[in-house]
């Protein structure tokens, strides 16, 4: 079985108390967690992935991957040093677009507004904005919001929800960029330029075998029309190839719950030269069956996590398969 972990924010705790709109982690949590899992299972890296893909070696039997999504400067900052220190490989999944236009991906313009304004300012902001997807009933959007944002109370996801999935990404943008500098008080090209990793630190990675693809503009590709979805990955890939001269093999798609990727998705990475994907279903992989399509779970619900859902002592044999698309191929 190969169980995927997942890290976003990593930061000391000095600087966790600025990011009131995120759930970071520091580094001595991330050595203590890697410490807990070591005694799980075996760390493996995007090669072994590969080399088993083409059967030149499989996997151990209990295989562990770390993985950083969105390409933030603080995961080599303080992550890459303890991954070292510990002898421990890692995949980074980067997005391309905040190093092209010097802005802010969405996701991350929403997390600085929300840690600098209340609820009801960026409801406001984004009140009358068209809807991705047409409308949605009140409380199935609430069902929905509650189930992917897990660590967030209800009403907190619910928001989240509406800014990332319910509305038109580019109308959200927009309207949220009018607000940034007003709100937060800083010019939004200064903050993406230290809040994400640039292309030396990116070749660093590459060379090391550590790069991955998380799309260009870190939208829920699930929701997206198919010209987009394939533009959004094959861009991105493109742009890390050529920047670093090694093409990724591996992509996370951004949200990975099952509305913001799927089959379809999972088609356009494999164009794109894509040979394993991650997406945010809360499980283990029994086998490489579905390598576009594997599961992954938060590091807050690891061993030694928040929230931890498994014990050490019996991870990979309480955590369970992959269940996602075997429900769907059989409905």
């Amino acid at each position: 079985m190969l169980i995927a972990v997942n890290y976003h924010y990593l930061r000391p705790p000095d600087g966790a108390a600025t990011a009131a709109a995120i759930h970071p982690t520091t580094p001595a949590d991330l050595a203590r967690q890697i410490d807990l899992l070591a005694r799980c299972g075996t760390f493996v890296s995007a090669q072994d992935v590969v080399d088993a893909l083409d059967g030149r070696r499989p996997l151990p039997p209990r295989a562990l991957l770390l993985t950083f999504d969105d390409g933030l400067a603080e995961q080599f900052e303080h992550g890459w040093p303890v991954l070292v220190r510990l002898g421990v490989p890692a995949v980074f999944f980067v997005n391309t677009a905040p190093l092209v236009d010097g802005r802010l991906a969405g996701v991350h313009r929403i997390h600085f507004l929300r840690a600098h304004c209340g609820p009801d300012v960026l409801r406001s902001a984004v009140r009358s904005a068209t809807p991705q997807c047409g409308p949605q009933e009140p409380a199935a959007m609430r069902a929905r919001a509650i189930a992917h944002y897990r660590y967030d109370d209800p009403d907190t996801a619910e928001l989240k929800y509406l800014l990332n999935f319910a509305i038109d990404p580019g109308e959200r943008d927009r309207r949220l960029a009018a607000l940034f500098t007003e709100a937060v008080g800083r010019d939004e090209a200064e903050v993406a330029a230290g809040l994400y990793m640039n292309w030396d630190t990116l070749r660093a990675l590459a060379a090391a075998g550590c790069l991955g693809c998380h799309t260009h503009s870190h939208l829920p590709l699930g929701r997206q029309p198919p010209g987009i979805v394939d533009a959004e990955i094959a861009e991105s890939m493109e742009l890390l190839t050529a920047r670093t001269g090694v093409r990724p093999a591996g992509i996370s798609y951004p949200y990975g719950s099952k509305d913001a990727c799927g089959p379809v998705v999972a088609a356009a990475a494999a164009r794109a030269g894509c040979r394993f994907g991650f997406t945010m279903e809360r499980a283990g992989n029994a086998d490489l069956q579905r390598p576009l399509l594997l599961a992954r779970i938060d590091h807050n619900d690891a061993p030694g996590g928040k929230v931890a859902r498994w014990p050490a002592d019996a991870l990979f044999d309480a955590i369970g398969g992959s269940r996602w698309w075997e429900e769907e191929a059989a409905a």
